[in-house]
This record gives C-alpha cells, sequence and structure tokens, in this order.
C-alpha cells in the first residue's frame, strides 16, 4: 500500500513518473469502453469471404488508450465440416513486457453442436472488451451480417460515460434489423420445408397402417407455453405425455420455430424432458412447446392436460378439444 501524487517538478530525478501514473489521469472522469462520438465505433461489418471489418473508433481500458483511423480487416479461420463455432472480436489491453499495447484480436471459439464463445481474459495484466461475436456456421465459406452479434452496449464492452453525449443506437438498429430479415427467411423456408416432410411421412405411415389394421386411431395435440427471464440455455418442455422416440416436437420462441439439431437439441423424455439451446435467451422470453402424439384407441391423459384431436378414427372422423 503506497500514497502517491503527482504531477510535480523532477530536481535531479526525484520525481518521475511511469505511464500508469499518467494514465490514471482519466481514472474516474470516464470508464472502460468505445468513445461512442469517435469514428465509426469499431464496428464489425461483413467483407468478403471469411473476412470481417473493424472500423476506425477509440477505446479506453485501464486508463489507456486505442485508436484506429482506419478499417482493420480481420480473417477467421476455416469453418468446421461438422459443428459451428462462436469466434470473438476483442480489444485487448496488455501490459506484459512482451506486449505493452492494445491490439484488436480474434479469440476463437470451439466447434460443437452446442458452442459458445470464450470468455473474456481479465487479469491484473490483460483486460479485453469484447466488441462482437461471430457464428461461424458449419461448412460455411463467407461471413454475412445476420452471423455478427454487437456487443459493444453489453456489460462485456460498454460505451464510454461522463462527459460524452448519448449513444445513438440507429446503426445498431440497422444492423438488427437486417439479421432479423435474414433469419426470419431463412426459419421459414427451413420450416416449410420441414413440415412437408413430416406431413408425407406421416401420411405414409398412417395410410399404410390404417389399411392393414382395424384399429381407432388419433393424432393427438399438446401445448404449453414457459415463460423464462434472466439468461437461458436449458428450457423444461412441461408436457408430461411427450416421448421423444415416437412423438414431434415443434419449439417457438416469440412465435419464430426453432430449427432442431440446428438452433437446440432434445434431452429426456417425459417429465424429464428439456431442450438445450445453441445460444442463449436473454430477459423475458415465451417459449411455446407444441408435441403430435399418434395414439391407438382413446388417449389416456395427465389429469389437467389439455389435448385436440386432429385426425380421426379409421373408419370415420372426428374434431374436437377434450379436458
Amino acid at each position: 500500500m503506497a500514497v502517491t501524487s503527482g504531477f510535480f517538478d523532477s530536481i535531479s530525478g526525484d520525481r518521475r513518473y511511469s505511464a500508469d501514473q499518467m494514465s490514471t489521469y482519466f481514472e474516474g472522469l470516464v470508464s472502460d469502453g468505445i468513445y461512442e462520438n469517435i469514428g465509426n465505433r469499431f464496428e464489425v461489418t461483413a467483407s468478403a469471404g471469411m473476412t470481417v471489418n473493424v472500423g476506425s473508433g477509440r477505446a479506453l481500458i485501464k486508463s489507456h488508450w486505442i485508436k484506429n483511423d482506419g478499417s482493420v480487416p480481420l480473417t477467421l479461420d476455416a469453418a468446421d465440416v461438422q459443428f459451428p463455432r462462436i469466434d470473438t472480436i476483442v480489444l485487448r489491453f496488455d501490459k506484459r513486457e512482451v506486449s505493452r499495447n492494445i491490439d484488436i484480436l480474434i479469440r476463437k471459439g470451439q466447434a460443437a453442436a452446442r458452442p459458445y464463445s470464450v470468455e473474456p481474459e481479465r487479469s491484473d495484466d490483460v483486460y479485453e472488451l469484447l466488441v462482437a461475436k461471430i457464428t461461424v456456421p458449419k461448412g460455411a465459406t463467407e461471413i454475412v451480417q445476420s452471423n455478427i452479434t454487437d456487443m459493444r452496449s453489453s456489460g462485456y464492452c460498454g460505451w464510454v460515460t461522463g462527459i460524452i453525449q448519448q449513444v445513438d443506437t440507429s446503426d445498431l438498429f440497422l444492423q438488427w434489423q437486417s439479421a432479423y430479415e435474414d433469419y426470419y427467411a431463412r426459419s421459414t423456408a427451413a420450416f416449410d420445408a420441414y413440415l412437408a416432410l413430416k406431413k408425407s411421412a406421416f401420411d405414409a405411415w398412417f395410410n399404410s397402417l390404417t389399411s392393414t389394421l382395424n384399429v381407432d386411431m388419433t393424432l393427438t395435440k399438446f401445448q404449453n407455453t414457459v415463460t423464462v427471464t434472466g439468461v437461458t440455455d436449458e428450457i423444461t418442455i412441461g408436457i408430461y405425455e411427450y416421448n421423444s422416440e415416437t412423438d414431434v416436437l415443434f419449439a417457438y420462441v416469440g412465435g419464430v420455430l426453432l430449427v432442431e439439431n440446428v438452433e437446440y437439441i432434445i434431452s429426456g423424455t417425459g417429465d424429464t424432458a428439456k431442450i438445450e439451446l445453441a445460444n442463449e435467451l436473454v430477459g423475458k422470453n415465451d417459449v411455446t412447446f407444441i408435441v403430435l402424439k399418434n395414439v391407438i384407441g382413446k388417449p389416456v391423459l395427465t389429469s389437467g392436460t389439455t389435448i385436440q384431436l386432429i385426425v380421426g378414427t379409421a373408419s370415420g372422423s372426428a374434431q374436437g378439444t377434450t379436458d
């Protein structure tokens, strides 16, 4: 523990100040983060192939500064052929003797069925601000803007506060809108193809079964909506009649269908069944599960369960709702 002060004239070298002492002049005036009103604020945009560009800007980390007066291209490693991964773009403050600088770097993630990004390194010598996360789909040969998640307004990288004016979010909104429109188009196409495939398979199975067996059969629909808050990557389905080996499950977040084995995987069955998300949900979200179950004879219900009969018997048809 020591008491220091400054700055004063040096007489015969008795007042020598280090870089840390000079830098702490900013301490308390502005916080760590990116200056909102300088340059392009280190915005990360897709370029060609596996390259992204980091825009111009200025940032402050541990009272040390970095300034970028142009566009910096960074090239990500080739995509994995089997699994996706999540890379991150960081501003790294490194005061170790071999470095002594702040640089713009790529932190490569681990390819996996449920990929996650590496945590920013934060120690006395190394401190990183997380600027963006980049999802690298399996087999991808290029990065598009919807693969890039802006992290500049998160707890991992804020804006410089205090004497700086408020953030203009127009650029952030346009990036979000572009990503949403791209995601919606891809999800709709994937769902239409998935539904057509499932319908064709079910029709073939149902016609084959009812033509050879004289049995009553119904297709039963179960539905449950779960509201989650905070940061979530695992959600219990809550439909105890669900059999993961024989039933069809649809999962929606805010009315948007998730794609199985891409955006989530299923584990367990019955009252232990849950989905594990590839990417975390943040904040309050309504997650709706719909299960389609084939039942021979009259379905047996758990007390209080609501079902909808949408296919009739082999000799006729019936529709309705029962509790």
